[in-house]
């Protein structure tokens, strides 16, 4: 991901998108890389506090975190970092997976975990999943949970029959919004290299235009994109 970014680093004058009529990532704005959180293999507690530190000093300088994971248990850590932001903050996933397991045997901290996770963050309010699909997502008990939180819950499905304004139509209004997307919230025909590959997912303009409705709503105060996996691909290529 970073290496196919270079070709957006053009400097300060930024880029003219003539569908929006729009010059984007220009002067004053600046895209900076600040490297990696230290991870130590095997070690979850650690990994999750160097993951949680580097967020929380970039929100704290008054800036905007887009974090490249990882699997989606990244998020987790990301999530306590959102303290930071000194308000409330809904969650809005993009995803094939509803992520409301408890635990898997004594990890409670895995990559099916985060919205629950993020659910019991006193600083974490409204909760949007935007993508579902398939069987394997979650026990029905993790569903019902997702739902007496408060979770508005809309499968891929539903997303291609009400169109971009019907999504947007079901996001809670608030003043601040954090983006946690999943790749594998894409059709698998767009997005292969991923951990989960499932179709009849999202497309790549209808995500954009809903980011796009979202920014008009509230502010967004973090994203991020996890479980790109484009090893998984390789075995169908060979």
């Amino acid at each position: 991901m970073r290496e196919a970014s270079t070709q957006y680093a053009k400097g300060p004058a930024g880029f003219y998108d003539f569908e929006d009529d729009e010059q984007y990532l220009a002067s004053p704005l600046k895209i900076v890389d600040c490297g990696d959180a230290d991870i130590l293999q095997g070690d979850l507690d650690y990994s999750f506090q160097s993951i949680e530190y580097a967020v929380r000093k970039i929100i704290e300088n008054g800036t905007i975190p887009i974090i490249m994971g990882g699997d989606h248990s990244i998020t987790i850590p990301v999530g306590r970092a959102l303290e930071s932001v000194g308000e409330k903050v809904s969650i809005i996933q993009f995803d094939a997976h509803l992520d409301w397991t408890d635990h898997v045997g004594p990890q409670s901290y895995g990559n099916g975990s985060p919205m629950r996770r993020l659910s019991e963050m006193d600083h974490i309010d409204k909760m949007v999943q935007i993508g579902l699909r398939g069987i394997g997502s979650g026990k029905r008990s993790d569903y019902m949970d997702a739902k007496n939180y408060g979770s508005q819950l809309i499968s891929a499905r539903e997303a291609h029959e009400i169109g971009v304004e019907g999504v947007l139509k079901k996001i809670p209004k608030a003043d601040k919004y954090f983006i946690s997307f999943d790749i594998d919230g894409y059709d698998m025909s767009i997005a292969p290299g991923v951990a989960s590959p499932y179709p009849g997912g999202l497309f790549y303009d209808q995500v954009m235009d809903i980011f796009k409705g979202i920014c008009k709503m509230g502010k967004i105060v973090g994203i991020d994109m996890v479980e790109v996996a484009p090893n998984t691909i390789l075995p169908a290529l060979q």
